[in-house]
């Protein structure tokens, strides 16, 4: 697809054109080409947890006016994407996310969600996939968190984890108490545990301090609530390394790229470049980029014509 140039494989002087680029995209075939370039990055990762999460592209906009939403998904820790689907809007997410991790192995994996897809008939979904899941509960599921506060986790945990941290002007402290043996009448039957998250942030500047509470479900059997905090945490890798890079490093929110499949085609594109970089030891996106265009990572340029 990207072919090198004579002297060095990421040489500015020998990419084409911008039209030239259009048109070539233009006809891609965008199935063939999104499950080519995410097979060939699959192997590449050895997490056990993939977050799955939908943002909205600002300027975007479809054939109707409407913004672009795309849902993705990325490993935790290592932060390898895996996959991503245009959706409708945010609330659309709940028909397209099967389809997006039917194209993913997930067996023996680990999914997080946000509260949106934490439902009974997903978790059976997953379980049916051989796949494991850590759910959160917010305010969509009233009645469950209504039975799940009946059952005074924090009274009956056996199992309690914390961490705390310090940045942007505040300190967080968080605490997940787990229990087990969930009664019959919680009605979630693929549930093996559940679990309480307590947060309190304290602003420095003002002093003011902030509290709130989670409820969660986890079909893991044996997790103690160490790594339940982990999971609940690495969930937020889709944010803090794949979308906050797309806004920050490539612009994504100021594209006005909008006609046909461009929007969803160049999202593609961006994800599976850090992808890429990644797979190669390049954590630093944007100084690696600058090497890329500056002719100084010939390697890259290899990996980009194998693609």
């Amino acid at each position: 697809m990207l072919s090198p140039g004579p002297n060095s494989a990421c040489s500015a002087d020998s990419f084409p054109d911008e039209s030239t680029v259009r048109k070539a995209l233009g006809k891609v075939e965008m199935r063939a080409f999104h499950s080519q370039l995410y097979d060939w990055l699959s192997g590449s990762s050895g997490s056990k947890s993939l977050a799955v999460d939908g943002k909205t592209l600002k300027a975007s906009r479809d054939g109707n006016g409407r913004q672009i939403h795309v849902l993705s998904a990325i490993t935790h820790g290592d932060a390898q994407p895996m996959g991503d689907t245009p959706v409708d809007h945010k609330g659309s997410e709940i028909d397209e996310i099967r389809p997006l991790l039917d194209s993913i192995d997930i067996r023996g994996k680990i999914v997080t969600v946000d509260a949106l897809h934490s439902t009974k008939d997903f978790a059976a979904w997953l379980k049916g996939k051989e796949a494991d899941y850590v759910f959160p509960m917010k305010g969509n599921r009233k009645k469950l968190i209504d039975r799940l506060d009946m059952l005074n986790i924090k009274e009956n945990s056996y199992s309690k984890a914390s961490t705390q941290d310090r940045g942007h002007g505040r300190e967080d402290k968080r605490t997940l108490y787990l229990m087990k043996e969930l009664p019959f009448w919680l009605n979630f039957p693929t549930a093996e545990q559940a679990f309480i998250i307590e947060r309190e942030s304290i602003i420095k500047k003002s002093g003011k301090v902030r509290r709130e509470q989670v409820y969660g479900l986890t079909s893991l059997k044996d997790a103690d609530a160490a790594l339940l905090l982990q999971l609940n945490r690495g969930h937020w890798t889709v944010e803090n390394k794949m979308f906050y890079v797309r806004d920050v490093t490539f612009n994504e929110d100021r594209s006005s790229i909008r006609s046909g499949s461009f929007p969803h085609l160049m999202i593609t594109l961006r994800n599976v470049i850090m992808g890429l970089f990644k797979k190669k030891g390049r954590l630093q996106i944007a100084k690696t980029i600058r090497s890329c265009l500056y002719g100084k990572d010939t390697d890259l340029g290899y990996h980009f014509s194998k693609i």
